[in-house]
C-alpha cells in the first residue's frame, strides 16, 4: 500500500517511491483494475493518484502523456507475459525465448520512459539495465 509520509515523498512497501515509479505502478495499477476487479487494487490506484496530486501541488508538472505511454507499454507487456506462460507451459522453448527476447526490448522503452520523467521532473534517478 501506498502511503504518504512527506509533502511530496511516498512510501511503498517501506520505500520512498519517487515520480516515475509512482506514473509506471499507477499505469500497472490500471491494467489490474481492468482485468482483475480486484477493490485493493483500486485503493491502491487512488493512493497513487493522490501522490500524483501532490507533486503537482509541490509544483512538479505531470505530463499526462507520461501514463498513456506507460500504460501501453506495460499493457503490450502484459500481453507478452501472457503468451510466455503458454509458450512455456507448452514447452515451447524456441517460442519462449523469442517472446522473452520481445519482453527485454519492450522493457528498455518502458525504462526510456521512466528516465525521460526523471529528466523532465528531476524526482528520482536514472534507470539503467544491463543486457
Amino acid at each position: 500500500m501506498v502511503q504518504k509520509i512527506f509533502k511530496s515523498r511516498f512510501l511503498f512497501k517501506g520505500m520512498e517511491v519517487p515520480l516515475p515509479e509512482i506514473i509506471d505502478r499507477l499505469s500497472i495499477l490500471k491494467l489490474k483494475i481492468e482485468n482483475r476487479k480486484n477493490p485493493q487494487f483500486e485503493e491502491e490506484f487512488k493512493a497513487c493518484e493522490e501522490a500524483i496530486k501532490e507533486f503537482e501541488r509541490k509544483g512538479y508538472e505531470i505530463k499526462r502523456e507520461w501514463l498513456k505511454e506507460l500504460y501501453e507499454i506495460n499493457k503490450h507487456q502484459w500481453g507478452l507475459e501472457s503468451f510466455l506462460r503458454k509458450a512455456k507451459e507448452k514447452n515451447n522453448l524456441s517460442e519462449a525465448g523469442k517472446i522473452y527476447i520481445r519482453l527485454q526490448l519492450s522493457n528498455k522503452k518502458r525504462v526510456a520512459i521512466k528516465n525521460k520523467i526523471f529528466e523532465e521532473t528531476g524526482s528520482g534517478s536514472h534507470d539503467i539495465k544491463v543486457n
